[in-house]
């Protein structure tokens, strides 16, 4: 017998969903730039914000870019891609959350559910000379486990737009 959600309960989920990218988001911006040690708390939370079998990529011009099989590949990909980097900032903005199944148990709870999410993004990245920043979408298909939660069981990442800057006087820098 199927139970109805109730509304609390699923905006309880949309908030729990939502939360994935910007705990993403803060993960990415953690990421040891000196590559002598490990990044332990990204690669822990991309094991708690992604299922070990996503498919994760980045897409530029609707071609992939970077792409892993579950979030041990992902933090490699990411570390790679950021350590040439001083920092990053990771700005998520307005992210829209539809489900497209959720089933309870007794007393509402959920027991089983999917779910599209879109999230904004605009990531600054920089260095001593040059400034890069990226608008683009994460777009994600979320699952809910019993065990572990909502997590991500696909993320493609797309770019929108990029505009680099040199920081240098000379050299375009203002």
């Amino acid at each position: 017998m199927k139970h109805p959600v109730p509304g609390e309960i699923l905006a309880t989920a949309r908030l729990e969903i939502e939360s994935l990218r910007r705990r993403y988001a803060q993960a990415v911006d953690s990421i040891d730039r000196s590559g002598t040690h490990g990044n332990e708390f990204a690669a822990s939370e991309f094991r708690k914000i992604f299922f070990p079998d996503a498919a994760i990529r980045f897409v530029v011009g609707g071609q992939v870019a970077l792409q892993a099989i579950g979030p041990e590949e992902w933090t490699v990909v990411v570390t790679n891609a950021v350590s040439k980097y001083l920092g990053t900032q990771h700005l998520i903005g307005t992210q829209l959350v539809n489900f497209d199944s959720v089933e309870s148990g007794p007393g509402g709870l959920i027991v089983s559910g999917e779910a599209v999410m879109v999230s904004h993004v605009q990531a600054s990245h920089w260095t001593t000379d040059s400034l890069r920043v990226v608008l683009g979408d994460y777009r994600d298909c979320v699952r809910f486990d019993a065990a572990a939660g909502w997590r991500i069981r696909a993320m493609d990442l797309v770019q929108k737009f990029r505009w680099e800057q040199s920081l240098v006087a000379g050299n375009g820098a203002p």
